[in-house]
């Protein structure tokens, strides 16, 4: 009951207080002054649409895996690329279980994981370089 009371009473003299506060006006100019603030504030951050990845990136790209694609499939029966032997004589003494030993890579495999590695490296090196600038 003394609570509603109190309402009440804040009720009529809210009601009191507006009545008594003059109503502000307007310039004729108003939504074209707000409307003038708002169009600066967009032009402000309006970013230009830029792609991440450039045309010539892609052309160098491109041109880089069609040129890895015809290695790979120009018809030659032997590799074209062979890997350094490795001097495994100091390990000799070091005995590994033959837990590998029945695993075979093929040549296309290893190809496409190593291709695909570097251009990966490529792209991390790019969008860093990328993400660097646009925020400095």
């Amino acid at each position: 009951m003394e609570k509603n009371k109190h309402h009440l009473t804040e009720d009529a003299f809210f009601k009191k207080y507006i009545q008594e506060i003059e109503v502000d006006k307007t310039t004729s100019r108003f939504t074209a002054t707000i409307m003038d603030a708002i169009l600066k504030e967009e032009q402000k951050t309006v970013l230009k649409p830029e792609p991440l990845i450039s045309k010539k990136i892609w052309v160098v790209s491109v041109s880089f895996i069609a040129t890895c694609l015809w290695f790979l499939f120009k018809g030659k029966s032997t590799s074209t690329y062979n890997f350094p032997a490795l001097d495994t004589s100091s390990f000799s003494n070091i005995e590994f279980p033959n837990l590998f030993g029945s695993i075979s890579i093929s040549s296309t495999v290893m190809y496409t994981v190593i291709t695909f590695s570097i251009l990966a490296l490529i792209q991390i090196a790019y969008l860093k370089n990328h993400f660097d600038k646009k925020f400095q």
